[in-house]
Parts: C-alpha cells; sequence; structure tokens
C-alpha cells in the first residue's frame, strides 16, 4: 500500500493504552486492508471511530510542545516520509518538539 501523504485515515480497530491523565494513547488503526499502530495524544478517541492521522494539526499536543513529525521510532530519527509504503503492520510515533 503506497500513501501519497503522511496524513492516513482509517477506523480505530482498538484502544490499547490511553493514559487519562494526558490522553496519551495508542491505537491499532486499519487502512485499506493494512494495519498500522499510532502513538500521541489523543484523548477521546475510540475503537470503531474513523480517525485522520496528519500533520498534528488536529491532535492535542503535550503542553509546550507542537508537532514535528510522524516517526518509525521514538526518538524521531526515521521519519516518516511521502510517499509512505508500509511493508508489514508499522507503529508510528507522533514527534513533538520544544514551542519557539
Amino acid at each position: 500500500m503506497i500513501y501519497e501523504e503522511t496524513q492516513i485515515t482509517g477506523v480505530v480497530e482498538e484502544v490499547t493504552f490511553r493514559n487519562d491523565a494526558n490522553g496519551f494513547t495508542v491505537l491499532d488503526i486499519s487502512v485499506d486492508n493494512d494495519y498500522l499502530t499510532a502513538v500521541g495524544v489523543m484523548p477521546g478517541v475510540s475503537a470503531g471511530e474513523s480517525v485522520t492521522l496528519d500533520d498534528g494539526t488536529g491532535i492535542t499536543p503535550p503542553s509546550g510542545k507542537v508537532f514535528s513529525k510522524w516517526a518509525l521510532d521514538a526518538a524521531g530519527t526515521q521519519p516518516v516520509t511521502s510517499p509512505y509504503t508500509p511493508s508489514e503492520d508499522v507503529t508510528l510515533y507522533a514527534i513533538y518538539v520544544n514551542e519557539a
């Protein structure tokens, strides 16, 4: 599957983890017969809902942070580029940086 944009829309299959104190969430999402895991601050998202992961504008960032990019690792050293073609199930990490 080729994703021409870093914006990805799919259906939440399962909320694997949620920290209610800060909204940090781990979601399993189905996208065109592929499955992705998304990690970030996404309070209130439930299984069965359609979600769009974009440049971060629809996601409330942690206090004092702004969205930087989607990445394949928690450190952000493997950014997701466009077009993005997953070769297997993957975990996407929302990477935030300090506000300027």
